[in-house]
């Protein structure tokens, strides 16, 4: 059991690599956007008078009375304020012309910023839903051939469908599902960067330092993104091993912790102890049990399930069970159970190539409209369940490229 508890928690370390590198990507997503509004508030916050402003407590305080982080509503609000010398001669400031035209700029920049966040939330939203769908097949894979390679005996399952996976991602736990959480994260964002910028312009504060902050914020923001991508990941990966033990039969597993110096306290109490696969629930008795979660899963036997597996496998003349070395590689195991089957093969395809397939799609639909199938799912189901039609419909699409040069060259 140590050994199988050991090669479960590599796994789940694969699994995390590849979650932190996705992270990666969408780190420089936040970066790039961080980088395109700085520039685009390049002249924003340069001061004529730089002793008049309100103090960083007295902005927070008025930008704390505000429903959002509008400009406008910040210099309606001021006038509202305790009269002082300072707040005096910002009014005075802020009413002049050359402040007016800020004013309207800023509120430009923070309607860019909405936008530019709302495109954050899409690109985020569909190059994590394909990572999610690469990574649960490769998951749910794995994990019957680990069934299978402990259990000393092989059998043929249903391979996992992109429907399947999506319901898993649908699910709500802890509140909210993956693209409600990267929704929340990205509104967040904008929210605090809003107030950052109403707070730059009214306290004065140098570009220099507004770029940091503004930096700062995003760099925040990348930093939840990717806990919540380390996080997700392990959400779907012990979900798609449940997947695979009901798929088995199996009807119990052990929570499998990491043990190191960085596991946490609730992970180690939690590990070795045996659940219901029907009762499992995640961040009570399953992982993730808090974010950054590295805890697995192992399936456990119970000693009926092992009597009827050993009297399978010993059977000579079924056709649907085999002994399986326990060194078998997964390459191996792959061959003899995966291969050869064209549903499966043809299922396997559309998940690995998700991103890939997207990107044609999507080109597809460009060039011929109404003639390229309609979703994602019927594309795909063309492309690797009916290649005969898939070739005609790659044969317009060549022809309609090549027209259109033409048109240009003209």
């Amino acid at each position: 059991m140590k050994y199988w508890e050991e090669r479960a928690a590599r796994d789940m370390w694969e699994y995390m690599r590849s979650a932190e590198d996705k992270a990666n990507e969408i780190g420089l997503l936040y970066s790039r956007s961080a980088q395109y509004l700085t520039k685009a508030a390049d002249g924003i916050f340069e001061k004529y008078q730089k002793e008049y402003g309100l103090s960083k407590a007295d902005a927070k305080r008025l930008i704390n009375k505000l429903k959002s982080g509008n400009i406008r509503e910040a210099v309606d609000k001021l006038q509202t304020m305790e009269d002082s010398p300072e707040k005096t001669e910002l009014i005075k400031l802020l009413d002049g012309a050359a402040y007016r035209t800020r004013i309207a700029r800023l509120e430009a920049l923070q309607r860019q910023l909405d936008v530019l966040m709302e495109q954050v939330y899409q690109v985020e939203n569909i190059e994590t839903h394909d990572f999610y769908v690469e990574l649960a097949a490769d998951v749910f894979d794995h994990s019957m051939y680990r069934i299978q390679q402990q259990a000393g005996y092989g059998f043929n399952f249903n391979h996992v469908s992109q429907k399947q996976i999506d319901r898993v991602l649908k699910i709500k736990w802890d509140g909210a599902n993956y693209s409600e959480r990267i929704w929340s994260n990205t509104q967040m964002l904008a929210e605090d960067v809003r107030r950052q910028l109403t707070s730059a312009l009214l306290t004065g504060q140098t570009e220099r330092a507004t770029a940091a902050e503004i930096m700062h914020k995003y760099h925040q923001g990348a930093s939840k993104a990717r806990r919540l991508i380390r996080t997700e990941s392990n959400y779907l990966a012990t979900g798609m091993q449940q997947m695979a033990y009901e798929e088995a039969g199996i009807e119990q597993y052990r929570f499998t912790a990491v043990l190191d110096l960085k596991t946490s306290d609730i992970c180690r109490k939690m590990d070795g102890k045996v659940f219901k696969v029907k009762d499992r629930k995640p961040g009570i008795n399953c992982p993730p049990m808090h974010p950054w979660c590295r805890s697995t899963t192992t399936a456990v036997f119970s000693p009926e399930i092992e009597e009827r597996m050993k009297r399978s496998a010993l059977d000579p003349k079924t056709d649907k069970h085999i002994l399986v070395p326990r060194n078998m590689t997964y390459k191996e195991w792959h061959k003899k159970f995966v291969e050869g089957n064209p549903e499966a093969e043809a299922k396997e395809k559309a998940l690995k190539h998700i991103r890939m397939d997207r990107k044609q799609f999507e080109a597809y639909q460009k060039i011929l409209g109404d003639k390229a199938p309609k979703t994602l799912e019927d594309f795909q189901k063309l492309k690797y369940q009916n290649p005969k039609h898939f070739a005609e419909l790659r044969k317009q699409y060549a022809e309609k490229m090549r027209a259109q040069r033409k048109e240009k060259k003209e």
